[in-house]
């Protein structure tokens, strides 16, 4: 539901909105520079042949870690055939949205009551999407460039 209130008791609504829309952008640009920064200690760090570091107060160590190799999963399926091994390594797995059909009408037939229902209620979340409103003079020319 929309409220076109201008005085909501946070801040001004749009002094709030637009303090954090600012925010919002800022942290994403953070994220990115520490995403950078990052990378180039651990390159910093792999260049040396260190793993670990003291410097001004702080410790970084680096950590290399291994994962098991991916499968490729259609080569995998036909070694597996060839050797007559593939079925001890299929799964089934429950269609949950043919099961919820499936209970739903179990239990509009009376065939399963509602204490029996396999389901977990989730309370709803809320989400707030800002942006900034584009001027009206720059939606005229965009309306006409369309």
């Amino acid at each position: 539901m929309a409220a076109e209130e201008a005085d909501i008791p946070v801040l001004q609504i749009g002094e709030a909105l637009g303090l954090y829309y600012d925010l919002l952008q800022q942290s994403k640009e953070l994220e990115q520079e520490v995403r950078l920064l990052r990378d180039r200690i651990l390159r910093s760090l792999s260049d040396r042949r260190i793993d670990r570091i003291q410097a001004d107060g702080y410790e970084a160590e680096r950590q290399v870690r291994h994962h098991a190799p991916r499968l490729v999963e259609d080569k995998a399926e036909e070694i597996l055939e060839r050797h007559g091994r593939l079925e001890e390594c299929m799964v089934q797995v429950l269609d949950v949205d043919r099961a919820r059909e499936v209970i739903d009408e179990l239990f509009r037939h009376g065939s399963i009551s509602k204490d029996e229902l396999p389901y977990i209620y989730v309370k709803p979340t809320e989400a707030l999407l800002v942006h900034p409103l584009a001027p009206p003079e720059a939606t005229r020319e965009e309306r006409r460039a369309a």
